[in-house]
């Protein structure tokens, strides 16, 4: 938290031309919940839990797939 991971991302994406797939708000968009609402859980736990990070990142992945395979056409 606070590395500039970000930062970084949003500098290389518009270098490459690339997209951005915000996992956090993927994350919220998931559970139903609202972009701006805070979710204040221990580490590893509620929808920071290890099996829920695994839904996130498994979705991620699919959607970088599809933006992949539509680029291909």
């Amino acid at each position: 938290m606070g590395s500039g991971k970000s930062y970084q991302a949003r500098a290389l994406a518009a270098r490459l031309g690339a997209e951005i797939i915000r996992t956090d708000l993927l994350r919220k968009e998931l559970f139903n919940i609202k972009p701006t609402e805070r979710r204040y859980e221990d580490f590893g736990k509620g929808i920071y839990s290890d099996d829920t990070s695994l839904i996130v990142y498994d979705k991620a992945y699919d959607l970088v797939a599809q933006k992949l395979n539509r680029a291909k056409l």
